[in-house]
């Protein structure tokens, strides 16, 4: 299983330029950029997601958030101190989403015995990612600089009205 990360390899101008903003500024770049970047998939995962009551339709998106357990559980991934900025797409704190996205295998109520059955994997967010990941890497190539020189633009005009 992989942990879902991505990287795109190539960008040093970029980069480069990102580090001329100041720290604040070049987060707000990533998370705009990333945001937008990831809009698609969550499209393409509400066509593909099983609707019973829709809630868990209705929680799919596109955030800098995470609930509280997978905050701890990123914790331990991205432990390496650096100053990073991610952008996750996906359901909400939705306890059946992965339930749905994976399946299940026979489950047996322990206090009763009972075999509740399982569930068959329903997958959504996968299908998105293969279909959208490349339009995803795509964008963020394509849109980063422009989004940079905005960024860069809006902050001179800042500290020439502050002189």
């Amino acid at each position: 299983m992989t942990t879902g990360r991505v990287s795109v390899d190539g960008l040093k101008d970029l980069e480069r330029a990102l580090q001329d903003l100041s720290k604040a500024a070049g987060k707000g770049v990533l998370r705009r950029v990333g945001k937008k970047a990831l809009k698609p998939v969550i499209e393409a995962a509400k066509e593909n997601v099983p609707v019973a009551s829709g809630e868990l339709r209705d929680s799919l998106a596109v955030s800098t958030k995470l609930s509280k357990r997978q905050k701890a559980l990123n914790r331990r991934r991205t432990a390496d101190g650096k100053s990073t900025v991610e952008v996750y797409a996906g359901a909400g704190a939705s306890p059946q989403a992965h339930l749905i996205e994976f399946g299940t295998a026979s489950r047996v109520v322990d206090s009763t015995g009972k075999n509740v059955g399982s569930i068959a994997p329903q997958p959504f967010m996968r299908p998105a990612w293969d279909a959208k990941g490349r339009g995803v890497l795509k964008y963020i190539s394509n849109s980063l600089g422009d989004e940079i020189e905005k960024t860069a633009k809006r902050a001179a005009k800042r500290a020439a009205k502050r002189r």
